[in-house]
């Protein structure tokens, strides 16, 4: 007889309705986390988007502007950070469902009806439990792109492993990596990872262009990146392994007081080993088990790797640098659940877990609507704010957190305002053009300088301005000075 044909695949089975649940939750989860922990780092891709693009975010020499790029049709500087934002939010989501795809290859067959929602409610549910809110905002919602750069290298290595089948998949991967790369130099040690593990499984011949390709495409970035004119040298590229020690106690520090909830941790790995130790390590096959160990050893090795980066060690080796070592338990976690569940063939089961995790997100996530310039960054900058209005002032310097939120709310109202400061380097010849239209024009212009010193605010204005500056006679307000050019361009 012949074979029976398969069945089409139900609609829980598809991909697609994962897509769409990543773009729908994406703003609920910005509504909850970027309010109280949106900053200045958030504001300068959409101040960038909607004044000056430029290759890499503004004062960097990597990091790609894709996504200042995309939205630079947006004209409105609020509706630009939150799209932003929430592109932001749905390229995290979009991740978790790429690396529960990714899993699911790898769990026995055949997989359940539920597999890949289940999957993916795991992955979105315990990252609430065990993650504090400000490194979710971090690492979901924030500026910084590793998400972004992630999922596009998994698109990426999916579309590689379909390529005999797709015939546009070769261009296509292409792409993908190439935007992986240039959103994040590091994802080169994810396709070299990659690479390794396939290389064990027998897979290295297929697997050997894929890598190539990453490496061709990541010195061209490389090249774009030291040829690219930066007012201040960077030290991404600078590694210093005798620092590691006291970087590791720094970065243990951070990753527990600012990142994880360690009790949290702990408890859920002692009750997911229970669990799957009753139920036979037999249940995880050995290609999985493997892959679990590997991605554990990388999130590792990772980690010392970039704390001999003097980047990061500049940077209080801040926890949002190490997201391999965050998520992989959290991976982890999630598929040896996922494991358990389908082992004990319960029908109800899978559909509970999943309520049970769209209920913790709905807890967790769930909130009025907060507009954008209601958030704490824009709030917390009200009496500059009104102070730079009253005076018409449109260059600014000084406390880089304070500073940017004022710049983008008076360019949120249709008013002037440049930042002539940290990261303002790209808009050095704007600055300057705009100084001698003033001057021109008979006009004195004034400069805010909000909650530094007078020096500071000296420096900063005379290498983006070239020109000096000195005190203006006018009384200090709202933890802020106004200073005059002392000398014309």
């Amino acid at each position: 007889m012949p074979p029976s044909p398969a069945h089409p695949p139900t609609l829980l089975e598809r991909r697609w309705p994962l897509w769409l649940a990543c773009v729908l939750l994406a703003p609920v989860l910005v509504n909850r986390l970027a309010p109280a922990f949106m900053d200045a780092d958030a504001v300068i891709p959409a101040l960038m988007s909607t004044q000056h693009l430029t290759l890499f975010y503004w004062g960097q020499d990597r990091l790609a502007g894709v996504l200042p790029l995309l939205f630079s049709p947006v004209a409105s500087p609020q509706w630009n950070l939150l799209l932003q934002l929430c592109a932001n939010a749905a390229a995290y989501f979009l991740m978790l469902e790429g690396v529960g795809e990714v899993a699911s290859l790898l769990l026995p067959s055949p997989p359940s009806p539920l597999r890949r929602p289940l999957l993916f409610s795991l992955l979105v549910a315990l990252p609430l439990l065990l993650l504090r809110p400000f490194a979710l905002y971090q690492f979901a919602a924030g500026p910084q792109p590793y998400a972004l750069s992630f999922v596009l290298l998994i698109w990426a290595a999916l579309l590689w492993r379909r390529q005999s089948s797709l015939r546009a998949a070769p261009m296509l991967c292409a792409l993908l990596l190439a935007t992986s790369l240039g959103l994040n130099p590091a994802t080169l040690l994810l396709v070299a990872a990659l690479w390794a593990f396939q290389a064990r499984l027998g897979h290295e011949r297929a697997w050997r262009g894929f890598l190539l390709l990453a490496v061709a495409l990541f010195a061209v970035w490389t090249f774009l990146s030291r040829t690219y004119p930066l007012h201040s040298p960077s030290s991404y590229l600078q590694f210093s392994p005798a620092t590691v020690p006291a970087a590791l106690q720094q970065s243990i520090a951070d990753l527990r007081n600012n990142a994880i909830r360690p009790r949290y941790f702990v408890a859920l790995l002692i009750a997911v080993s229970l669990w799957v130790h009753q139920r036979g390590v037999a249940i995880l096959p050995p290609d999985l088990r493997r892959a679990m160990l590997a991605l554990l050893g990388f999130s590792v090795c990772w980690w010392l790797f970039f704390l001999s980066n003097r980047w990061v060690q500049d940077n209080g080796c801040a926890f949002r640098y190490f997201m391999p070592l965050i998520f992989a338990p959290v991976i982890v976690f999630a598929v040896a659940l996922t494991a358990c569940v389908e082992d004990l063939a319960r029908r109800r089961l899978p559909a509970a877990l999943i309520g049970a995790c769209l209920t913790v997100f709905a807890l967790f996530a769930v909130r009025p609507w907060t507009p954008v310039m209601a958030y704490d960054a824009f709030t917390a900058v009200a009496a500059p704010l009104h102070v730079a209005k009253e005076r018409h002032i449109r260059y600014f310097a000084g406390d880089y957190w304070q500073a940017w939120p004022v710049v983008f709310a008076l360019h949120a109202e249709n008013l002037p305002a440049m930042g002539a400061f940290s990261r303002g380097s790209a808009m050095r010849e704007t600055i300057i053009a705009a100084l001698r239209a003033d001057l021109g024009r008979g006009e004195t212009p004034l400069a805010m300088c909000i909650h530094r010193p007078l020096p500071t605010c000296q420096d900063h204005l005379l290498e983006l301005s070239r020109m000096h500056w000195e005190l203006a006679d006018l009384p200090p307000e709202a933890d802020s000075l106004f200073l005059r050019p002392s000398l014309a361009p």
